[in-house]
């Protein structure tokens, strides 16, 4: 199995009153949160009612347990549960394997864009300096006290995450640009640039007790940043034994779901 395991499908058909966009993301929003607790089964009965039709950006699942990294670091928590000598920061065999099962059957959707030309990342890096400037002085006029200290860390998180999208688009700008070709005594073309990714806010949501904030509302460059950054974070919430509060919640929130189907079910 490769590194990384990809598969994409697209849009279905919208429900009435909604457009297209809507509709998909409302029906996948709902298949994610099934898939995460009821595991493979949900996702086939969810497939047989997909229609496939392509749209302006397509809908890319990740699937967490084709990294290595993954698998190595549930090697270490198995490894190292047992000799933590608070019983209460141990998982009991049934809950690692209730985590595992999880994380296992979890296919992560991600939203991949359309690849840019050389001038709309151009345009891109441009909106990414003035988002900085408007962060920026947003935070300069707003004082950080107790009143007003959530707009100030929002204020702040815009900064911090246009000050990283400016210096990626830099850097994809250089890797893309035309260069002189001395073969032909020209300029080569652009290159073509990477498609940006995102985690989409319902998955973030479903993730917010594995991944970072940072990783959660940012956009990456690429699909393959992205995955790598999702397969390292998903690594160290598995293995960090500064994070059994983490995981604890993560089996807690599981159960709770399972609980619930099974009642509606009934």
């Amino acid at each position: 199995m490769s590194e990384e395991d990809y598969e994409t499908e697209f849009g279905n058909t919208p429900r009435p009153g909604m457009n297209r966009d809507e509709a998909v993301q409302r029906l996948q929003d709902a298949q994610n949160a099934v898939v995460m607790f009821n595991f493979a089964q949900a996702a086939k009965d969810a497939a047989k009612m997909t229609k496939r039709k392509r749209t302006p950006r397509s809908r890319t699942f990740y699937k967490i347990s084709a990294s290595r990294q993954v698998k190595h670091a549930f090697d270490i928590l198995e490894k190292e549960n047992e000799k933590i000598p608070d019983q209460s920061r141990r998982m009991s065999r049934q809950d690692i394997d209730l985590l595992k099962k999880a994380i296992y059957q979890f296919r992560m959707r991600l939203i991949v864009q359309d690849s840019k030309s050389y001038n709309d990342l151009k345009q891109e890096y441009a909106k990414a300096q003035k988002d900085e400037s408007e962060a920026e002085l947003a935070m300069k006029n707003i004082s950080a006290t107790k009143e007003n200290l959530q707009k100030y860390l929002e204020f702040k998180d815009h900064h911090e995450d246009a000050m990283c999208w400016k210096m990626n688009v830099s850097k994809e700008l250089d890797r893309i640009k035309p260069k002189y070709n001395p073969k032909t005594g020209k300029m080569d073309l652009p290159g073509v640039a990477s498609q940006n990714a995102h985690i989409p806010e319902s998955t973030g949501f479903l993730l917010r007790n594995i991944l970072s904030p940072e990783t959660i509302r940012r956009k990456f460059i690429s699909l393959e940043t992205l995955t790598h950054k999702i397969r390292d974070e998903v690594a160290s919430f598995i293995s960090d034994s500064q994070r059994h509060k983490d995981r604890a919640e993560v089996v807690k929130q599981i159960k709770d779901e399972m609980k619930k189907n099974r009642t509606q079910k009934n």
